[in-house]
């Protein structure tokens, strides 16, 4: 039997780079955090590793297609959710991508936008936020506690 306690969900978290700006998608109708924005993101599914969902999650969510040489590992967060959930989450770097992004469901994004980086809009993920921040100052790893 599992036990909820020692339940770990992981998910991943793509940054894509143009410029000096950022790709973020605005959430829309999920029953979590609609109107904050977020970057590609989603679950690691059973027998996936996590470079296996970042390729999956960017081409569901976006169209954008990579290699799996494209992907680099900048960061990780373990946080604890205000929704109470465990999270060991992974920040990938995307170098290099084809094609241009687009809203590829749209039941789940209304917006999708590149965004100064040294300027991130207020309703944008606080975890995102951090993530963001520790990855500029170069921190490789963080834990946090969202409180609601």
């Amino acid at each position: 039997m599992i036990n909820e306690k020692h339940l770990i969900h992981s998910a991943v978290y793509g940054i894509l780079r143009k410029d000096n700006k950022i790709l973020l998608m605005r959430r829309f109708n999920t029953g979590y955090k609609d109107g904050f924005l977020t970057l590609p993101a989603g679950h690691i599914e059973k027998d996936e590793l996590p470079k296996e969902t970042m390729l999956r999650e960017l081409e569901e969510e976006t169209g954008l297609i990579c290699d799996f040489e494209s992907i680099i590992g900048m960061y990780a967060m373990h946080r604890i959710s205000d929704s109470g959930r465990t999270y060991v989450d992974y920040y990938f770097e995307i170098s290099k991508y084809n094609g241009n992004p687009e809203i590829k469901e749209p039941e789940k994004c209304d917006h999708i936008d590149w965004y100064d980086i040294e300027a991130i809009p207020e309703n944008t993920l606080p975890h995102i936020k951090i993530a963001l921040n520790h990855i500029k100052n170069k921190a490789p790893i963080s834990e946090m506690r969202e409180i609601d």
